[in-house]
């Protein structure tokens, strides 16, 4: 912010930051504390509280150099990024007043998304997501890559429209499914005064979108060998995200808000809900419903005559 200003002081005509797009905040500056930066960017009346964020590996300048062919502006391809990659839970889509809210929530952590330059075959350069910042309070402690990324849109209930191929534990043929929409509910299990451990329940509508290899006879049996495969995918992928936030003693679930909406501020301090977390023990259950066994039809070549 500081820079700013000492740029807006060279210029003659005033800096109109209402039509910033994008903030991007490299990792180094979000582990020393994004709390400084946020304050002041929210009490700043000229950037929109719309404004997206994300964090970057490397620097900043590496992302506003990358030319996107179909969009001249980085900040407008990242805006439209953001929106695709939330639709396939890839990453979450954070914008400044959200930060902030989250920020101040207490038993919830933020989370953002890691953008970087990625090469393509032909020669151009575009921006694709990498990951999601674990933060602890206003502090950068690690990253959620994939398949614990996943993990984390599932309990976030942000996927819908994505392609999620399951396979393996004595499925015949390699299926793969259109999430159509999804949903989770958190739980926490008392005895007494005290949380004795948490519970993630992710349900989820999918289709048949295709069928790798012999053909699958739609009958119940295997429909039903389909959605416990698919079912035991995503409780992998929430067990994978929850345990590397554990390891961070970082909650961006929400755990920690439905622990704090049940005990007085005092037995909240007393608490410590990141190391408390750290050491929850957590059941995750999935439910899966195929609203459509897809089409079935016959190979191509055994309708041609001879």
């Amino acid at each position: 912010i500081a820079a700013l200003h000492r740029v807006q002081d060279q210029l003659s005509r005033r800096i109109l930051l209402a039509q910033a797009l994008a903030l991007v905040f490299s990792t180094q500056v979000a582990k020393q504390g994004l709390g400084p930066h946020l304050d002041a960017l929210g009490r700043n009346p000229d950037y929109r509280p719309t404004i997206r964020v994300y964090l970057t590996e490397g620097k900043g300048a590496d992302i506003l150099a990358v030319k996107v062919p179909d969009d001249p502006l980085p900040a407008r391809h990242l805006s439209n990024l953001s929106t695709i990659t939330q639709s396939l839970g890839l990453a979450p889509r954070v914008e400044l007043h959200d930060l902030i809210r989250t920020m101040h929530t207490p038993g919830r952590a933020v989370t953002l998304p890691v953008v970087a330059p990625r090469s393509l075959p032909n020669g151009n350069t575009t921006l694709t997501v990498t990951g999601i910042g674990l933060f602890s309070r206003d502090t950068l402690v690690g990253v959620l890559r994939p398949p614990a990324s996943s993990g984390y849109m599932w309990l976030a209930a942000h996927i819908g429209n994505r392609i999620m191929p399951v396979s393996g534990h004595g499925l015949a043929t390699a299926v793969d499914l259109l999430v159509v929409s999804s949903g989770s509910r958190l739980q926490a299990r008392w005895e007494g005064a005290r949380v004795r451990s948490l519970e993630a329940r992710v349900h989820a509508d999918v289709r048949i979108m295709a069928v790798h290899g012999p053909e699958l006879r739609p009958d119940k049996q295997h429909l039903d060998q389909v959605k416990a495969v698919a079912e035991d995918h995503i409780c992998r992928e929430v067990e994978q995200a929850i345990r590397r936030a554990q390891a961070l003693q970082s909650d961006p679930f929400g755990f920690g808000e439905r622990v704090h909406a049940r005990m007085s501020r005092v037995d909240w301090q007393k608490l410590n809900w990141e190391r408390a977390f750290r050491r929850m023990p957590v059941r995750v259950t999935a439910t899966v419903r195929i609203r459509s066994g897809g089409m079935m039809l016959r190979p191509l070549q055994s309708r041609i005559r001879p």
